[in-house]
């Protein structure tokens, strides 16, 4: 029988501690299956960590267990304080076609619509996450993290190796990062912009904004993209870079590559 929240408990021999798992509409018959194969990883991560790898090491054990968990969808949290992150909404929409979230609010372009709205918990973190349709094939994904526990450093916007870099910012002075890059995925050329603004510790703003780019016409040698689509990174680049600091009040003297 399928329930709306499982409440599970697992018992640490060590300390004997009570750890609480839940996960919408899960049964306990789910958090087993996913508890085997979560804990066969934990174990064998344990017996890498240490020389020899024929003992384990307990930190590595709990930390891979618990990750696999979280990965999986389950969080830790009491019943009253899901209810409580349900009811609260990180962000929102208003009239005025402003998103507005954590103090802050972002003017969204003209002709915008909402694709797809979403809140998840992983872990101690909650995500309150917006993806938004602007023109034809322009897509602003905003993402609202708040964290019980954990600490968001700040760090640079990374991407995959599979695309290429054109620019990015971080200073540890400076509240906003962001890296411009574009590339091939999934047979199709696009470029982004993926933007981190730390609001604090324990609460950030993710930022990411896609668009199709041109097929490389002429490419320039051994580099594999060409000038067309240098300058429409370019322009791309240039608009939205400039929204960015607009919606968090940057006045900063930063300047985009000048690519060759």
């Amino acid at each position: 029988m399928r329930i709306n929240l499982v409440l599970l408990i697992l018992f640490f021999l060590v300390g004997c501690g009570k750890t609480i798992w839940y996960k919408p509409g899960a049964t306990q018959w789910d958090f087993n299956k996913d508890e085997q194969e979560c804990l066969k990883l934990a174990h064998r991560t344990a017996k890498d960590a240490t020389v020899g790898g024929k003992r384990e090491n307990f930190e590595v054990f709990i930390t891979s267990y618990e990750k696999c968990l979280y990965q999986k969808g389950w969080a830790k949290l009491p019943q009253k304080n899901i209810n409580k992150i349900n009811k609260i909404p990180l962000g929102k929409i208003d009239k005025n076609k402003t998103l507005y979230g954590m103090g802050f609010r972002l003017k969204l372009p003209e002709n915008f619509s909402l694709v797809k709205e979403e809140k998840n918990i992983y872990g101690p973190t909650i995500y309150h996450s917006f993806l938004i349709k602007i023109k034809k094939q322009t897509f602003l994904n905003v993402v609202f993290q708040k964290s019980s526990q954990k600490v968001f450093k700040k760090i640079p916007y990374t991407v995959s190796d599979d695309y290429y870099i054109y620019d990015n910012f971080f200073s540890k002075k400076s509240p906003l990062s962001w890296t411009i890059y574009f590339g091939r995925f999934n047979n199709s050329w696009v470029k982004c912009i993926g933007a981190i603004y730390f609001i604090s510790k324990k609460e950030r703003i993710i930022i990411v904004i896609s668009e199709p780019l041109i097929p490389p016409l002429n490419k320039i040698q051994e580099l594999g993209y060409s000038c067309e689509q240098i300058k429409e990174v370019k322009a791309f680049s240039k608009y939205w870079i400039s929204w960015l600091k607009d919606q968090f009040n940057i006045r900063d003297k930063t300047k985009l590559l000048l690519f060759p």
